[in-house]
């Protein structure tokens, strides 16, 4: 019986994550900013614009998009070019990033993909089997390939980075018998769930919509503040996040590293809205910080979450999608 072929995405709000699995079982992991740009323009699907700009064309319910790294290239400076509502997984832009990251896969069929919703969307039984009817089916696209996904599992997304790194080294031995809370961090939201092993409990896990765009959008308003000017770029501010807390303005460095100080404690409130859904802290062992804005977060987890241990997941942007995938693995096996 040949091998089955599982695969995992994560659709954050921020970045679409996937897992490019090779022949010799070792992952890659890449990913695109979450910007699903409608392609108006008649083009031939026989030429190279697609290589050329970094794209993949795809078509939801009729209307052609321009998914990728370049997309975003398309979006105006002042506007993210993401969704950043709790509809989300429902819109046509959610659909066209995933059919991106499953043309990037580059596998014809998938036996079984994994992807994850936030804590308070995973808690509707409808919102799940909604997106899993959606996810696997035959997708088309412009070009005329086609990918088939036989199943898709939809689980809560922090299970997924509690997964990569509970399952990695020798953790799940430590944690199995354990209270943990696993933190992930994302574009739009901030999840947490309370496990004991694998098994969640619901009444201490939660989401509020405060994760990195809130610290990225105070942070616009004081650098407008501090230049002198209108400043509303947040995606040039995103990526400059990654790379010192500096860009380019006018041709010139400018480093605003001096006003993190002052957005910082707006994260507090994300970390005190975890600690009154968990309750007690007294029975948990470890707080695990997983998602790409987990580093933001520590200082603020940490003023609530004092006597814990506290741990950022090994490649914590990659956790969740990384996790998803190992529980597919294991869910394959299982099914045989």
């Amino acid at each position: 019986m040949s091998k089955k072929v599982v695969a995992a995405v994560d659709i954050g709000y921020g970045n679409t994550k996937y897992v490019v699995p090779s022949d010799s079982g070792e992952l890659r992991c890449e990913l695109f900013p979450s910007v699903a740009v409608l392609d108006n323009t008649v083009r031939n699907h026989t030429d190279d614009f697609s290589a050329r700009q970094n794209i993949t064309l795809v078509t939801v319910n009729g209307a052609q998009y321009k998914v990728g790294p370049d997309a975003v290239l398309s979006v105006s400076p002042h506007d993210t070019g993401r969704v950043l509502t709790n509809e989300y997984s429902t819109t046509d832009r959610y659909m066209a990033l995933y059919l991106g990251a499953l043309s990037n896969i580059g596998r014809k069929t998938i036996d079984l993909l994994v992807t994850g919703l936030p804590v308070q969307h995973y808690r509707s039984k409808s919102m799940r089997e909604h997106l899993e009817g959606r996810l696997s089916e035959e997708h088309r696209y412009p070009n005329g390939d086609r990918i088939t996904v036989k199943k898709a599992k939809v689980v809560s997304q922090p299970l997924g980075g509690f997964a990569h790194y509970a399952l990695s080294g020798k953790n799940y031995t430590e944690l199995k018998d354990s209270f943990s809370i696993v933190c992930d961090v994302g574009f739009f939201t901030v999840d947490w769930i309370c496990v004991k092993g694998f098994q969640i409990i619901d009444e201490r896990s939660g989401s509020v919509a405060m994760g990195v765009s809130q610290l990225l959008n105070a942070l616009a308003q004081e650098i407008a503040v501090d230049c002198g000017e209108p400043f509303g770029d947040i995606n040039r501010l995103d990526d400059s996040m990654r790379n010192g807390y500096k860009f380019s303005r006018y041709g010139m460095e400018y480093s605003y590293k001096h006003l993190l100080p002052k957005v910082m404690p707006k994260l507090d409130h994300a970390c005190e809205a975890l600690a009154a859904s968990v309750g007690t802290m007294d029975d948990i062992g470890s707080v695990i910080l997983v998602g790409g804005g987990a580093k933001y977060y520590v200082n603020s987890i940490r003023r609530v979450c004092k006597k814990n241990a506290i741990v950022t997941a090994d490649d914590a942007l990659y956790a969740n999608v990384r996790g998803f995938y190992g529980i597919g693995l294991k869910s394959a096996s299982a099914q045989g």
